[in-house]
């Protein structure tokens, strides 16, 4: 198959390209060439999707495969130009477009689940992090109105793996890994859904070998992870055993951690919290979705991450001073 890829390399870009290229696929990429670097096995199209998709006009591909839709605008554009040359359109969207203040407690989240609907007056030129779920419903459903039955809509939870330019799932693994005594938040019950980048890539292969239509829900075993055992197999992997110690929420709110940035994946809201990691991925398992054991991802984080540069700084996470200091406000 001849496919496009819209949007960079560095992570989820990356392992698409992978797995289609072992897939023995051709691909080309359009972006803007400033982060990825250059591939001799892939045909590079530079260029910005606000203003540049001109430069795809008198081509056709099998399968476009849109990891980066943020705005409608954008996505409005590629697809008016690439409706009569792309025979399928697959829009990466995101679990953050359910509207969870509408979802209650124990539903399930399934593709029918309640989606985020912004005002109509909503600017839709700039994604914030209060329209980002509202937004990219937008684009699933420009996508959907301009492909039709041609259109496949992942909607995907929490990615992790080498490569991961947000440090969230490396940032704990590392944390592990270095000993000590440990900050851990809540209690080891607290749930987590992830899915390896790997295996959410080898899944797009498959969606898109396979002609798959429709929405589906793209993550781990809602259930299958929380905190305590992510933090026992992580320890296993790297031969450590730190002191962990558990703060519950009410020690958390006198460090004045940050949630989710200095907390990875860990929210204060608990009833939302447990909402978030359960979302339904039966609708791909039945279209071939697979999930790799989690030590396989842990190892190959850990040895990914041991490789990042002295004295980098995670993006997520608490440094070391941080840590300590948010033990001792807590009273630990």
């Amino acid at each position: 198959m001849n496919v496009l890829i819209i949007g960079g390399g560095i992570f989820l870009g990356r392992h698409i390209t992978d797995a289609l290229l072992s897939a023995g696929h051709r691909i080309t990429h359009f972006n803007r060439a400033l982060s990825a670097p250059p591939r001799a096995d892939v045909e590079i199209v530079k260029g910005d999707r606000s203003r540049d998709l001109e430069l795809l006009d008198g081509r056709t591909w099998d399968a476009v495969i849109d990891t980066c839709a943020y705005v409608p605008n954008d996505v409005r554009r590629s697809t008016r130009l690439l409706k009569e040359r792309a025979a399928r359109y697959l829009l990466i969207s995101t679990l953050s477009v359910y509207d969870h203040a509408h979802i209650e407690d124990g539903t399930p989240i399934d593709e029918s689940a309640a989606t985020v609907v912004l005002a109509p007056t909503a600017d839709e030129t700039v994604m914030t992090p209060e329209t980002y779920g509202g937004l990219k419903v937008r684009c699933e459903n420009v996508v959907v109105n301009a492909f039709g039955a041609d259109a496949t809509i992942l909607r995907c939870g929490i990615m992790v793996g080498p490569h991961d330019e947000t440090d969230r799932f490396t940032y704990w693994v590392a944390r592990c890994a270095r000993g000590g005594r440990m900050l851990a938040p809540g209690d080891p019950n607290e749930p987590m859904q992830f899915i390896d980048v790997r295996d959410f890539a080898a899944f797009v292969v498959r969606v898109v070998e396979g002609r798959k239509s429709g929405i589906l829900n793209v993550a781990g075993l809602p259930g299958a992870a929380t905190f305590g055992k992510l933090f026992e197999h992580a320890c296993r992997a790297a031969a450590t055993r730190p002191e962990i110690v558990w703060l519950d929420r009410e020690a958390i709110a006198r460090t004045d951690l940050e949630q989710w940035r200095e907390l990875p994946l860990w929210i204060e809201d608990a009833a939302f919290m447990r909402k978030f990691n359960e979302l339904i991925v039966d609708r791909a398992l039945s279209a071939g979705l697979t999930l790799r054991p989690l030590d396989d991802t842990i190892l190959d984080t850990l040895a990914w991450a041991r490789t990042l540069p002295s004295g980098y700084q995670m993006k997520h996470g608490m440094t070391p001073a941080r840590e300590v200091e948010a033990l001792r406000l807590a009273g630990c």
